[in-house]
């Protein structure tokens, strides 16, 4: 891990960065996972937070690759499973 996020600022940015997201700020939370994926690129909740703000914003092929990132490092991640049920479901009501 290295960058100008260190390991014990990780968790807290996270937390900030749901707290944003919670507040229908997807945008700012979305920049601060971007933060802690740039120094633990395989951290599991900025992903899934990151790909949630992802499918929110309209974005859905970034929300796509950042939940196959999860699976490669937990692939019975539940929440993320949930998110890519929930995605195929908004999909299919398109």
């Amino acid at each position: 891990m290295g960058g100008i996020v260190g390991n014990a600022a990780v968790n807290p940015i996270v937390s900030q960065a749901a707290e944003h997201f919670a507040a229908g700020r997807p945008d700012q939370a979305d920049a601060l996972c971007a933060a802690v994926l740039k120094a633990d690129p395989d951290h599991v909740p900025a992903l899934h937070l990151a790909a949630v703000a992802a499918f929110v914003a309209g974005r859905a092929a970034d929300g796509a690759t950042l939940l196959g990132r999860i699976f490669s490092v937990d692939p019975d991640h539940a929440p993320a499973l949930v998110t890519f049920g929930d995605a195929l479901a908004v999909k299919g009501e398109q």
